[in-house]
């Protein structure tokens, strides 16, 4: 038996700092997603940081946080939705 949880946060930069990963979204083991995410979320962190339109820290998270928040929430909704197809044959 294992206990799952839904770990979302609604904010992901705090200033010149972030959370990102399972720090800041934990989708169910359903969708095969934690690393792949996690990955997405430095990359895309990486190409803010360097970006040449983002003059500081603060700038570059700001405009890295927005999708981030998208595909963490996409990952919750995605892994409830499979659990609910998969267990209780609901769409």
């Amino acid at each position: 038996m294992q206990t799952i949880f839904d770990l979302s946060v609604p904010k992901m930069a705090f200033g010149r700092v972030c959370i990102l990963g399972d720090a800041a979204f934990v989708p169910r083991p359903h969708t095969a997603a934690s690393t792949s995410k996690t990955a997405t979320n430095a990359m895309a962190l990486a190409n803010s940081i360097t970006s040449s339109s983002n003059v500081n820290a603060v700038e570059a998270l700001k405009s890295w946080e927005p999708s981030q928040l998208e595909l963490g929430n996409y990952l919750k909704y995605l892994g409830v939705s499979l659990v609910n197809r998969s267990q209780f044959n609901q769409t």
